[in-house]
């Protein structure tokens, strides 16, 4: 039953990805990947508190709070292909010079 637990669904999810997707096979960078994931919902929390106090509903926000969700999804994704470009600078294969 241990093997079924979220957690190790999600670890051995990982493991896969590491094998198929050879900058997710970084530490590092599935660290910062998780590491911006918790910052968007911490932000989306941020943008929807304010929301629920106002009354407004979530499918139908006003313009400030629609363009906050906007800036934040913008952002998410920025860090992402962030994280993700610097993976794949560091785990780059190093071009082989050949001495004539």
């Amino acid at each position: 039953m241990l093997g079924r637990s979220p957690p190790a669904r999600v670890a051995r999810g990982r493991a896969r990805a590491g094998r198929r997707i050879r900058v997710l096979g970084d530490a590092r960078v599935r660290f910062e990947l998780v590491a911006v994931a918790a910052a968007a919902m911490v932000a989306l929390l941020a943008v929807l508190t304010p929301q629920a106090l106002a009354g407004q509903p979530v499918v139908a926000p006003a313009g400030g709070f629609l363009a906050a969700g906007i800036a934040l999804v913008v952002a998410t994704l920025g860090a992402v292909a962030v994280v993700l470009a610097r993976g794949r600078a560091r785990t780059a294969p190093v071009p082989q010079t050949v001495d004539a």
